[in-house]
């Protein structure tokens, strides 16, 4: 934000300083996305080696969609539950 200002007060065209923080805004959005996935594997993983069937059963339903979307990202690759 700090270099996005600085190029508004010198002069820089607005639509691209928008852009550009359009772009990171992007970024940190696919980031933010793939640790929530990744957070639901481990909760997933934890509650296997706890052997917790309760945990297990609530969020079995969701181990496939997790899969599914954790191999969607490319920095993800290989992290599919087993």
């Amino acid at each position: 934000l700090q270099e996005a200002n600085a190029a508004l007060e010198n002069g820089e065209d607005p639509e691209i300083v928008r852009r550009r923080l359009v772009e990171v805004e992007n970024v940190n959005s696919r980031r933010n996305a793939r640790i929530q996935l990744c957070l639901a594997r481990c909760y997933l993983l934890q509650a296997k080696s706890q052997n917790d069937i309760d945990r297990i059963n609530k969020l079995k339903n969701c181990e496939n969609w997790i899969n599914k979307s954790l191999s969607n990202f490319e920095s993800f690759e290989g992290l599919v539950i087993k």
